[in-house]
């Protein structure tokens, strides 16, 4: 996506098909250019309308914004739970989800993945590692293959004091896979949490700085954030005050104070250094009664003090939100090429056509294209990495088009199959054909069985059953604390007769 002018970083939550005036929606955001805003409807169920048009609609109306993309689903905190009464592994697999909705992640727009999950840690500490695995098993798996489609995920949308922080203060290393994956992909996906205040509860604004600092202890850069939930609840100190800011007996222009005061004094260094994207107050519209005390849609004295808020320059400037796929770790067989049939083709920052345009090759350009990975949008176009230059790189739409090879450059070669040295000699009698399963093996020592399997799944989605991003990856994993060793091998089967 591109902006354009100065994007805010204030912006709201919006249930959209509940607006009371819905038709001042776009007059009343456009003024503020907010850096995004979260938007939810209703799921499209049996004999209801297919809702997720009018988001399409609203990126549509503010290009500048980054629509985070909610439909809103009796089980979307629960995609990755075992169903009831249903033979299904999940309730909704991560290609279901995708295959459903994937048109909300492409463009201005970022579809939201899961709604305040529980994070398998009870009340009392008591912990239950089948939530966890799965959880992290469906987030990593549907952040990988949306990535591989081009299409931007936020998530998991935490909810106020989820995850539980570790004994340092640090996010939950139970949660490790979430983050690295969201790291791993930070110029395509966003870290998603809810965050309320007041101050004086133990889940308070600010706590996203755990997760930060468990990035660090992991050498990982940060994944960037969005706020789609932020505002004024009731807190968990046995406060009697019901939820919202009205409750309280708050102004409009109080609760917009309020909330700059929060910005300036938690959240202005990663807003400025561009972690922090968005924040989106809630919420504008009332899906519910019970939403009702935090509803500031129709108060005028809210949408005051936000323009004159503007004026002043409190609402946080935030620098561009620049998505984009970077080269794959496993891109390989580079090629000397050129275009020999069709028009000028773009480069992008992703494999799609709604990633920026950062340049163009000519008809007969020579350029080094890489023959392998080749990545699929939801248009069904075909898209390779290709390098311009020793500095400038993106993605090539190849569909439609002939390409002639100059020459094939040398690159490093895939590593060869090693044979362990008690394997025997394998005769080949003829004519049959013999086929064999030469499986990559993933061992984990972690200091339980739970965590091993969880991450043994995440390796086998991550490498996509290449070997260098075995490595790569491998290489990743031994920097969680909980792993204590990290091997891999390739292992033969025996061969098997297939009629010829």
């Amino acid at each position: 996506m591109k902006q354009n002018g100065e994007q805010q970083a204030l912006g709201g939550n919006i249930h959209l098909r509940y607006l009371k005036n819905p038709g001042k929606l776009i007059e009343r955001w456009k003024p503020y250019n907010p850096s995004t805003l979260t938007v939810m409807v209703d799921d499209n169920e049996p004999g209801k309308e297919d809702q997720t048009k009018y988001i399409v609609e609203l990126a549509a109306a503010l290009p500048d914004t980054l629509i985070v993309s909610r439909v809103k689903h009796r089980m979307d905190g629960g995609y990755h739970t075992k169903p009831v009464n249903n033979p299904a592994y999940w309730v909704a697999s991560p290609d279901d989800f995708l295959n459903k909705w994937q048109h909300l992640g492409v463009g201005n727009m970022t579809l939201y993945a899961l709604n305040e999950p529980d994070d398998g840690i009870d009340d009392k500490g008591v912990v239950d590692r089948e939530v966890i695995y799965r959880l992290n098993s469906w987030f990593v798996e549907t952040a990988e293959k949306a990535a591989q489609r081009g299409v931007s995920i936020s998530g998991p949308n935490f909810g106020k004091g989820i995850p539980a922080l570790g004994p340092d203060g640090e996010w939950n290393p139970e949660f490790d896979p979430i983050l690295i994956v969201l790291s791993k992909h930070s110029g395509l996906h966003f870290l998603t949490l809810h965050e309320y205040g007041p101050e004086d509860d133990p889940y308070h604004m600010g706590r996203y700085k755990a997760s930060l600092r468990r990035c660090v202890t992991l050498g990982l850069p940060p994944p960037r954030f969005i706020f789609t939930e932020i505002g004024a609840d009731k807190a968990d100190t046995g406060d009697s005050i019901p939820n919202g800011y009205k409750s309280r007996g708050w102004s409009g222009t109080y609760f917009v104070n309020w909330l700059i005061d929060k910005l300036k004094r938690i959240y202005k260094p990663d807003i400025e250094a561009g972690i922090i994207v968005g924040l989106d107050v809630f919420s504008d519209g009332a899906s519910s009664p019970e939403w009702e005390p935090f509803n500031f849609e129709e108060d005028e004295g809210f949408w005051g003090e936000l323009t004159r808020a503007q004026k002043r320059g409190d609402l946080m400037r935030t620098k561009p939100i620049r998505q984009f796929v970077p080269k794959p770790e496993n891109a390989r067989t580079p090629l000397q090429v050129q275009i020999v049939t069709g028009s000028m083709r773009n480069i992008r920052s992703g494999p799609g056509t709604h990633f920026n345009d950062d340049g163009d090759v000519q008809p007969n350009q020579v350029i080094t294209l890489y023959d392998f990975p080749l990545l699929t949008d939801g248009q069904k176009l075909n898209w390779k990495w290709v390098d311009l230059t020793p500095t400038l790189g993106g993605w090539m739409c190849v569909s439609d088009i002939q390409i002639k090879v100059v020459e094939a450059l040398p690159h490093d070669p895939i590593p060869p199959t090693p044979i362990p040295e008690s394997s025997p000699v394998v005769e080949l009698p003829k004519p049959s054909v013999q086929t064999f399963s030469i499986p990559m093996v993933m061992k984990v020592d972690a200091e339980n069985e739970e965590i091993a399997t969880m991450l043994a799944r995440y390796m086998a989605v991550a490498m996509d059953g290449n070997y260098r991003q075995l490595r790569y990856d491998a290489e990743l994993l031994k920097r969680i604390d909980q792993i204590k060793s990290v091997s891999f091998s390739i292992e033969f089967s025996e061969p098997q007769e297939v009629t010829s």
